[in-house]
């Protein structure tokens, strides 16, 4: 039936397959197929491709998809790959570099990361046609066991490559790198992105605590960033950015003391961070007014793809650093309106601040509408669940926060539906809307929360299973910087 489809149609439906796909089912498809270069403009090289007719093939695909711009996908490639290979499949990208608008890499090494993009897009040119750019190394200590002959000079490493990423890539909207000392470049105090919207810093391969230091360094040219997505699994602390032009800051690449706090990020309204660690210290190095989703995940992937997970220590040095870090937040972004907790331990007392504020200041956040819990366990101290029924009721009495949304998914302290329903009654007001929502997991609910319902409350009924643990440690491309399933 396909067959006698007019050749538009085909031609529209082909667009959204598989070119390899296409050209394999019959001759005439492909012949129709070759005609599109749409269809040929997704470049994927991974292991398998790092073979002797790859070249031949890489320019056979690259012939066929014109001038559409080009996305580049390139890994994961480790350091037992056939490089000669691997050098003329770059050298033959590096003659359609002008026409790519997305490149990913995935590397073993720092090292071989670096090398590959200096092999595409030699250092001589800008290249304003790349909007993204994603890099992943898998290993932050893999570098300093490289084998190289006495005679050779060792090749620069990834930040090396990316010292000057703002002036070779003028357009970039999209960043994605790997927190290790090696790959976060140190770039030029004169430097700015003038496009970049979204940076992600991604540490789920880091053995050892990110410099913050660099992370500032980097955020001083990204003046228009909206999205900073900055996660690692380590949970150590590092020293934080000074703010006084007299004290220096520690010291760097390129010798550099001069990295100084708070950054002014006018445009940054999104905000995801890991907690404990470095990460989650960046809010003291930041002045974001135009915040408004904020996500503080204390999540931990597996170890080194073992079953195990990092265990976080909810101590008397992480617990009520958070409230910390959200207390200078609270300085410069009022106008902070959504808030997602992720295996978080905040006590009673930090949520009463945080719904409640204080006589003489007030609330912190007079805007927050929307609070997600996620993966919050009770314990036998009290003061480490401290989103309970207490709390609600408290609510019910001082509803002065505008709370529209509220979410509790997969977490194990005990919450009773009469005082959560006794809590967004408060905050109707008396006035049905639809406009107000609660999200929760298995729960008996009885007849209290159905009675909501009938007041204009949506509500979202999730069975077991069926919202997903936070992923972010899985080490893909496909970083969601907004963390939009957070909230």
């Amino acid at each position: 039936m396909a067959p006698s489809l007019p050749l538009d149609i085909l031609r529209e439906i082909f667009r959204y397959c598989d070119a390899k796909n296409v050209t394999e089912t019959s001759s005439y498809f492909a012949s129709i197929a070759r005609s599109i270069p749409s269809l040929w403009s997704t470049i994927r090289i991974g292991q398998r491709q790092v073979v002797p007719e790859g070249p031949d093939f890489l320019s056979y695909w690259l012939n066929r998809a014109g001038t559409e711009a080009l996305q580049v996908s390139i890994g994961p490639l480790d350091r037992e790959a056939a490089f000669d290979t691997v050098d003329k499949i770059c050298h033959i990208l590096s003659n359609f570099n002008s026409g790519i608008s997305r490149l990913e890499i995935s590397a073993e090494t720092a090292i071989l990361a670096g090398t590959l993009i200096g092999n595409i897009f030699p250092s001589s040119g800008a290249y304003p046609n790349l909007l993204s750019l994603s890099i992943r190394v898998e290993d932050d200590e893999a570098d300093d066991d490289e084998d190289f002959d006495d005679d050779d000079e060792n090749p620069p490493s990834l930040d090396n490559y990316l010292a000057r990423v703002a002036e070779r890539f003028p357009s970039l909207q999209t960043l994605s790198l790997p927190t290790f000392y090696d790959s976060l470049p140190m770039v030029p105090k004169e430097a700015s992105f003038s496009h970049l919207h979204t940076l992600v810093l991604d540490g789920a391969w880091e053995h050892d605590a990110p410099s913050i230091i660099l992370v500032v360094a980097l955020l001083h040219s990204t003046p228009q960033l909206e999205t900073l997505w900055f996660k690692h699994v380590t949970q150590d602390h590092w020293s934080l950015v000074p703010d006084d032009p007299t004290t220096p800051s520690e010291l760097v690449k390129g010798d550099r003391t001069d990295i100084r706090g708070p950054v002014f990020l006018p445009c940054l309204t999104s905000l995801a961070v890991s907690a404990p660690g470095c990460a989650l210290d960046i809010m003291f190095s930041i002045n974001a007014p135009a915040l408004h989703n904020l996500h503080v995940d204390g999540s931990r992937g597996p170890v080194r793809g073992s079953d195990e997970r990092y265990d976080v220590e909810w101590d008397g040095y992480n617990t009520p650093h958070i409230l910390n870090c959200l207390k200078h937040l609270s300085l410069h972004s009022k106008q902070l309106r959504r808030l997602a907790v992720t295996s978080v331990h905040i006590p009673h007392a930090d949520w009463k601040w945080l719904l409640f504020g204080t006589a003489g200041e007030g609330l912190p956040f007079p805007l927050l509408e929307s609070i997600a819990l996620h993966d919050i366990e009770e314990t036998p101290d009290t003061e480490r669940c401290g989103f309970n029924d207490a709390l609600l009721s408290s609510y019910a009495q001082d509803s002065r926060l505008p709370l529209r949304r509220l979410a509790i998914l997969r977490c194990n302290f005990q919450w009773s539906g009469a005082v959560l329903a006794q809590a967004f009654r408060s905050a109707l007001k008396g006035a049905p809307t639809e406009s107000y929502e609660f999200e929760f997991g298995p729960f008996r609910s009885g007849d209290e929360l159905d009675g909501l319902a009938a007041e204009g409350v949506k509500l979202i009924r999730r069975q077991a299973g069926e919202v997903e643990a936070d992923t972010w440690w899985t080490r893909g491309h496909g970083v969601d910087p907004l963390d939009l399933h957070a909230y």
